[in-house]
């Protein structure tokens, strides 16, 4: 039975301030009225599971000088479809144009830019700049718990205008969540500045052109804003199919900061990388490349880049930064045609986080509670890997595990690439309790990972090997 609606206003106080949530009804045009009506501070809500389409106007909505948020109101995701025909006059349809003082937070949305069954709008969110450009801060664009797909160009857009270049500020950037598919670059900042960006728990799938690019002011860019470079943190993050689009200059790199100087630190951790396109092309791409583009003062970038995975990229190049705990394996998604990047169950990346839980996007990580055991005293009499003991160890550490039942067993360590080291064990063994001593002596300093597979369960650990 569907929920019944009755468009209504609602005041509450929050710390002082008056802030009006207003229902909005599904429909054609509804959607985009209800922006048009909205003062600063509102919250629209959005029916879970209802459609908001907009079939004439060119964009839902221009914010200057207003705080938006538009979010549904209950489980479940609202689906809001810009379905506009573009045409000569204007060929571009957008979600969201974003000026001065501006501030626009989007969840629990699916966010749909096609029309006819393939894209059609440009952007999700642009900016707006009057004819005479002027000092312009967006404040703050939040995106949570929504599906974005089918969008022609940039998720977010700040670059190619010479009326944004040197004016153009995007506070913060807060994105956590959220599925992209077939879409342009999440972040497209090539000609604004920025000042912080989180993405955050989400998966970006079949990209034109870059997945994510964040750039430095550079006057010879005409984007001179030495004091707005982006602080930037990529978390728990799941990429596919980065710079398709069928020519050379679609394949480009998945993450890309440039245009420096970058004075402020990225971080990417606990991500999963795979299939960069520009592999196979002629142009050749660094997959993550965040250059290193040091001022006149010698001051640059540093980056930290831990815990990702990667598996059919281009170039490999991370310049001075630091670098620890990268892997290149084939995740072995379940079944990327339609769009599931389930781990399967026994991978290693199931626990390479840097928590000991999965990498990637999280909603991709179901199989760990089959990947990691407590140790024995928790588990008594069940299948368990204990943890390697010591660890960090050098040279030598004890690798112990339970079987509760007699099986076919192998134990044996891999290194970050997936290559087998060595088979400490490939016999049947009966149920009981066994160690065994590693001894790294021969290898080089470095993580590695040992794997316990008998019949019916696969356990890992990460050990490291110090020198």
């Amino acid at each position: 039975m569907k929920r019944c609606y009755q468009f209504g206003l609602v005041i509450m106080l929050l710390g002082g301030l008056a802030l009006s949530q207003t229902f909005v009804s599904p429909g054609e045009g509804t959607l985009t009225a209800a922006i048009a009506a909205a003062q600063d501070g509102d919250v629209l809500l959005l029916a879970p599971g209802e459609e908001y389409t907009e079939n004439t106007a060119f964009q839902l909505g221009t914010l200057v000088n207003k705080n938006l948020t538009v979010t549904a109101d209950g489980e479940g995701q609202a689906i809001v479809r810009m379905q506009t025909a573009p045409t000569e006059e204007n060929p571009t349809v957008v979600f969201f144009e974003m000026g001065d003082q501006s501030a626009l937070t989007l969840s629990g949305l699916e966010l749909d830019g096609s029309r006819e069954g393939s894209a059609s709008a440009n952007y999700l969110v642009t900016y707006y700049m009057p004819e005479a450009s002027t000092p312009t801060l967006v404040k703050k664009i939040k995106i949570e718990d929504c599906y974005i797909h089918d969008i022609l160009e940039d998720v977010l857009h700040g670059e190619k205008s010479s009326g944004l270049a040197g004016y153009m500020v995007f506070d913060s950037t807060l994105i956590n969540n959220t599925v992209f598919r077939r879409t342009g670059p999440t972040v497209h900042y090539k000609q604004a500045g920025s000042n912080f960006i989180s993405l955050t728990n989400s998966t970006i799938a079949t990209v034109q052109a870059y997945g994510f690019r964040a750039c430095g002011c550079d006057a010879s860019e005409g984007s001179n804003l030495p004091g707005n470079t982006p602080k930037v943190v990529i978390d728990h993050t799941t990429w596919y199919k980065i710079g398709v689009g069928g020519t050379a200059d679609d394949m480009r790199e998945i993450i890309l900061g440039d245009k420096g100087p970058l004075l402020r630190p990225w971080t990417i951790t606990n991500s999963i990388l795979v299939d960069q396109v520009s592999r196979a092309g002629a142009s050749r791409r660094v997959f993550i490349n965040i250059k290193d583009n040091a001022t006149t003062s010698g001051e640059s970038c540093m980056g930290t880049i831990t815990n990702i995975c990667f598996w059919e990229i281009d170039k490999v190049a991370f310049y001075m930064h630091t670098v620890r705990d990268t892997i290149c394996l084939d995740p072995q998604f379940a079944d990327t045609n339609n769009f599931d990047f389930t781990l399967p169950a026994g991978s290693p990346l199931l626990t390479y986080g840097t928590d000991g839980k999965p990498i990637g996007d999280p909603r991709w990580g179901t199989n760990y509670v089959n990947a990691v055991q407590p140790p024995f005293e928790d588990l008594p009499g069940k299948f368990a890997l204990a943890p390697v003991y010591p660890n960090p160890f050098n040279p030598t550490a004890t690798l112990s595990f339970r079987l509760p039942v007699s099986s076919l067993t192998q134990l044996a360590i891999y290194d970050l690439r997936g290559r087998e080291i060595r088979m400490m064990v490939n016999e049947y063994l009966t149920a009981g309790e066994y160690s065994f001593a590693f001894d790294g002596s021969r290898l080089q300093a470095g993580v590695y990972i040992c794997r316990l597979t008998t019949q019916g369960h696969t356990s890992t650990r990460k050990m490291v090997l110090l020198k």
